[in-house]
């Protein structure tokens, strides 16, 4: 309610996650999954009776051009940066065996602002992405958004892949199994 009441544009809403080492993951604290759904659905249901619209699984919006570019960019795998620590990035290189490279900064502010006065950057950890496995992630991550996985442009954004041809031939498959639904050029 406090949240509402400072009238943002848009709204995130996740669950708290459990740091491998730390107290609450080493056995002080507990998580209850029936009353994480709970909170969660009737967060759902106040956010939209407060004027707020779902556009992905965890964001609300109060209109479409309130919805946070950087989770629409995130979610629909295109390029975004990173600045703090902490901060991911995604970097689009194209080839077939690297496609993309993620990194995130450190996450000690000490070590991050250190690495910011000497120009060099330091990461917590770097992953570099095949062509193969940032398709499957494109589907993956399109299926947080609401309006789902726009099949159109996925095959204009990968149409020299064979993997592409897969996901399609899979989602294809998965309409007669009620996995997903298709709404015009879309699957959610």
């Amino acid at each position: 309610k406090k949240v509402i009441e400072l009238s943002p544009d848009s709204i995130s809403t996740y669950c708290l996650s459990y740091d491998a080492g730390s107290k609450l993951a080493d056995g002080e604290a507990f998580l209850d999954v029936n009353r994480e759904r709970t909170f969660y659905e009737k967060t759902w249901a106040f956010l939209a009776k407060s004027g707020y619209s779902q556009y992905e699984i965890s964001n609300f919006s109060k209109d479409k051009q309130s919805a946070c570019l950087h989770n629409i960019r995130t979610w629909e795998m295109c390029e975004w940066e990173a600045f703090g620590p902490s901060a991911s990035n995604q970097r689009i290189l194209g080839s077939k065996d690297l496609f993309a490279r993620r990194q995130k900064n450190v996450s000690s502010f000490e070590k991050w602002l250190e690495g910011v006065d000497k120009g060099e950057l330091n990461f917590d950890y770097i992953e570099e992405v095949s062509l193969d496995e940032f398709i499957r992630d494109c589907f993956i991550f399109g299926l947080r958004m609401n309006k789902g996985i726009n099949l159109s442009l996925l095959k204009k954004r990968f149409k020299k892949s064979p993997e592409i041809k897969k996901t399609l031939s899979f989602l294809k498959e998965s309409l007669d199994s009620d996995l997903f639904i298709q709404k015009e050029d879309s699957f959610c």
